[in-house]
């Protein structure tokens, strides 16, 4: 099994009565891929089709994130003329189990609501940029816009924007206002929380360098009518 799951999830006693994040994790895993989604039937040096995860997620409609290995490529032509496996059809859990089938460099993990693909050894590295513990914040009716700026100042040391939340877009989403608090914590659990207080999201990082570091990471949020932001270490603090 691939899913990391907390030993407690397993303590279960019959005839108790079953959790509502135990409802959501079936109901979530067990959802039926009703769009076409084509995988990659074997990884690249570039390109993974676990790290395809948060585009899979946007388009049913689960929340999730992935965190891509390190290293970005200039180009991936052999990628895009592998043979392909279709996903459509497949329980969610069977196609993320399928994926790190495909590519056992990725784990994947249901962390109460939200699900989670990483390289393996990320979950564990300390010195990972997602691992980093990071103080909490708290933002009152902003999109998902202010809510990058937030994470951003806490993971980059960088002053927040001071500029209104940009709502340019075409989906509604863009545009949603929600209020959220983190505690401190790993900045994996941020981004979590980000999802799920949104609802409508995924988010994704990837690395420009390797080994992964907070100089070169970039983070994406994506929402699930098609539109995205980014953010990365402004330019002025690599000079």
């Amino acid at each position: 099994m691939s899913r990391l799951v907390p030993i407690g999830a397993v303590l279960v006693v019959l005839c108790w009565p079953v959790s509502a994040a135990q409802n959501n994790a079936v109901e979530s895993l067990q959802r039926i891929i009703d769009k076409p989604f084509a995988a990659a039937a074997k990884p690249t040096s570039c390109g993974s089709p676990a790290a395809m995860v948060w585009l899979l997620a946007a388009k049913i409609g689960v929340l999730a994130g992935v965190e891509k290995l390190p290293g970005l490529c200039e180009s991936d032509d052999e990628y895009r003329t592998l043979e392909t496996v279709e996903l459509r059809g497949m329980t969610l859990e069977a196609a993320l189990n399928k994926l790190v089938e495909i590519d056992p460099r990725y784990q994947w993990a249901f962390r109460d609501g939200v699900i989670v693909m990483r390289p393996v050894a990320a979950w564990s590295n300390p010195n990972n940029p997602l691992n980093q513990v990071i103080d909490g914040f708290s933002m009152q009716d902003r999109n998902y816009r202010g809510a990058l700026d937030l994470f951003r100042t806490r993971v980059f040391g960088e002053p927040p924007s001071g500029k209104p939340d940009p709502e340019l877009g075409r989906g509604q989403q863009v545009r949603r206002k929600f209020s959220m608090t983190t505690p401190a914590g790993p900045a994996v659990d941020a981004l979590d929380s980000i999802a799920r207080a949104h609802g409508a999201l995924t988010w994704y990082v990837q690395y420009k360098t390797a080994p992964a570091s907070a100089d070169g990471m970039i983070i994406w949020l994506y929402t699930f009518d098609d539109e995205g932001t980014l953010t990365s270490r402004h330019t002025w603090r690599q000079r």
